[in-house]
């Protein structure tokens, strides 16, 4: 396993040289051939993957439709991190676009770098939060082009796609609100905001 490789992942940028050569005795080299299905929608997840070589496809299945890609990943690239949080199913089929090397981070071996080295957990986590939190802004968007696209199509080019009489006006508030910088620091002396005492009623 190349560090050279790993370097070039943005999820690994923060890590030192001798950081990186204990992670990648922990991540496992996985070859597959164009085509191939790495993990299926609905299964349940316990690793996530980092593309070391080759692109990947991201879909789901729709009914009358078939196969919906969502994103196609490149080299340097990861995917199926929510597996590392919670034990929620898989939410898209991850499928080799193109032959392809992956490095798998399963969750035995996650948990293992929380405990013997929590440097590396901490910037691994860091990061991960806020590559997640950029998909979500990400995801937001396109829900709203979509929400517009569809609110113009059933009322007509001069509605307002998020005007009052529109049943889709509540979805225009963000989906997750990131706007507070990440790693906002607690309150002074770890207090909170005094309020004033609401009077007794007379």
């Amino acid at each position: 396993m190349d560090l050279s490789i790993l370097r070039k992942v943005a999820l690994f940028e923060g890590l030192t040289s001798r950081q990186l050569n204990t992670l990648k005795r922990v991540l496992k080299a996985r070859e597959y051939a164009a085509g191939a299905g790495i993990f299926s929608e609905g299964e349940k997840g316990d690793s996530m993957f980092i593309i070391a070589e080759g692109k990947v496809r991201l879909s789901q299945m729709i009914d009358g439709v078939g196969e919906e890609a969502i994103a196609l990943m490149n080299t340097g690239q990861h995917f199926g991190e929510m597996a590392l949080i919670d034990d929620s199913p898989r939410a898209f089929f991850a499928i080799a676009h193109s032959p392809c090397v992956l490095y798998e981070l399963n969750n035995h071996a996650f948990n293992e770098l929380m405990f013997m080295h929590k440097e590396i957990a901490y910037t691994l986590l860091w990061t991960l939060l806020r590559s997640l939190a950029q998909r979500l802004r990400e995801t937001n968007e396109r829900m709203r082009s979509f929400l517009t696209m569809a609110s113009f199509a059933t009322h007509g080019e001069t509605a307002s796609p998020f005007g009052p009489n529109n049943p889709l006006a509540s979805l225009n508030e963000p989906l997750v609100s990131l706007n507070e910088p990440l790693g906002a620091p607690p309150h002074p002396e770890g207090g909170h905001d005094e309020k004033t005492p609401t009077p007794p009623p007379a």
